[in-house]
């Protein structure tokens, strides 16, 4: 296959899984349209909300994830019996977690208070995620998902995801602003409104991938529940290390996040702007990295480690292009997601802006370097080597920056530059460190002769 014929195979796949994440990572950032529109200073918390939400579920979604990988192994060796079993096992699993953090989110304010914010940005954070925590249930669509993305049914995924959005946002606007005939709930509305519209579509995307398995005659209800354990030990065993990898990543942000709630309300708000624009971007650049993993899982299951190396370089060129289409936009047109954020009529508009536009060019620094570590990250899951990036990024996202940025910031007296020096210099070097795993592990050949073993 040409170059260019390997592009476009990666582009056909690649597009769509993108366009899922950004539709999905949209759920967030419609929260904070709607109420940063409704109080711009409740953007802050509603930011930290966030992190907080993303960092109890990523672990769990983390150990689901690695089903894709397995399921394009089962793919590339047509391997059918072996795709239902990780299916069934990663659907049952799921019931687990989404359990387990329902009755997290139903004591977090227990957690809240034992961090150094006052009561009232407690009480906010709180009362967002009061709402948001039906979304828990949602993870029990990511086996399904894997499944659909695999069998290259991208456009079921994107309709569930299409439908999600204007729902959501409907029921923003009737729940947080006591629109058509709904009470005036606030904050406690629009986690309510993310976490309706996120199980509504966890249900069609379970129905979707259910319909389809069976017009492929692949049943994956089959047996279902399954008393097997091989496959339910196999992905927590694999997706453990995937799970601490993310956690490991969040566990950056989370803390720059809870270092920004020692700021006054405005430079908070401001913050939040900032990195609610990072998580539409990551959005993107998350979407890729998990096509790459799907496409390289796949080649792998092949034991073609020709097409593996062709398909990395591949996506770390697409990556570097897309980045860069990025920052240029928001380096000269840097209030136009500022402006989708907030009021402009807002008393607290003017002082918001300014400290975020300030901080646009460090950041899109920090995220071309940490789209280059998603791709490493996902390229290694696809040789199953989910062992040594979770160190990797535990010894850079969870200690070096975190550290970095409490001296930084408590220290020297530095604020959101500070916060955001930190992130660059541990995506950086994670990402030197990752990719000289990359390198020693694809220079393996043994690697893909046991991929499946």
């Amino acid at each position: 296959m040409t170059l260019w014929k390997n592009i476009q195979h990666i582009l056909i796949m690649t597009v769509p899984v993108m366009m899922f994440q950004i539709i999905e990572f949209s759920n967030n950032f419609i929260d904070a349209i709607m109420i940063g529109r409704y109080d711009a200073l409740l953007l802050g918390p509603v930011n930290l909300a966030g992190a907080f939400y993303a960092l109890s579920v990523v672990f769990f979604v983390g150990i689901l994830i690695i089903t894709g990988s397995l399921i394009g192994q089962a793919s590339g060796a047509k391997n059918y019996p072996m795709m239902v079993r990780v299916v069934q096992a990663g659907s049952m699993l799921s019931i687990l977690f989404s359990i387990i953090l329902f009755i997290w989110f139903m004591n977090i304010e227990y957690a809240l208070s034992l961090l150094w914010f006052d009561d009232t940005l407690i009480d906010h954070i709180s009362t967002y995620l009061d709402g948001r925590m039906y979304s828990a249930f949602a993870i029990m669509a990511v086996p399904f998902r894997m499944f659909l993305v695999n069998q290259k049914l991208f456009r079921h995924v994107l309709f569930v995801n299409i439908l999600a959005m204007p729902l959501n946002v409907v029921l923003n606007y009737a729940l947080i602003y006591g629109n058509l005939g709904m009470p005036e709930l606030g904050l406690y509305g629009g986690g309510l409104a993310t976490g309706i519209s996120m199980c509504s579509s966890m249900v069609l995307v379970i129905l979707f991938a259910s319909l389809r398995g069976r017009k492929q005659n692949i049943s994956l209800w089959q047996g279902f529940p399954n008393i097997d354990i091989y496959y339910k030990k196999r992905i927590v065993k694999l997706g453990m290390g995937i799970g601490f990898l993310i956690v490991s990543e969040l566990i950056l942000f989370s803390v720059m996040n809870a270092y920004a709630g020692g700021f006054d309300p405005v430079k908070l708000a401001a913050w939040g702007v900032v990195f609610q624009v990072w998580n539409v971007l990551f959005a993107s650049v998350l979407g890729m990295a998990e096509a790459c993993n799907i496409y390289l899982a796949q080649e792998a299951g092949k034991r073609d480690r020709t097409a593996y190396l062709k398909g990395f370089w591949i996506y770390m060129g697409l990556m570097t292009v897309w980045c860069s289409i990025f920052a240029v936009l928001l380096i000269f047109y840097p209030f136009v997601p500022i402006n989708v954020i907030l009021d402009v009529n807002d008393v607290h508009y003017a002082q918001i802006s300014l400290l975020a536009t300030g901080i646009f060019p460090i950041l899109m620094v920090g995220f071309i370097i940490e789209a280059y570590v998603q791709i490493i990250a996902r390229s290694l899951m696809a040789m199953n080597d989910t062992n040594c990036m979770p160190y990797i990024m535990w010894l850079c996202y969870g200690l070096i920056g975190p550290a970095v940025g409490y001296v930084w910031v408590f220290h020297y007296g530095g604020e959101m530059h500070a916060l955001m020096g930190s992130i660059i210099i541990s995506v950086a070097l994670t990402a030197v460190l990752g990719g000289w795993r990359v390198h020693y592990m694809t220079r393996q050949e043994r690697i893909f002769q046991k991929v499946q073993a």
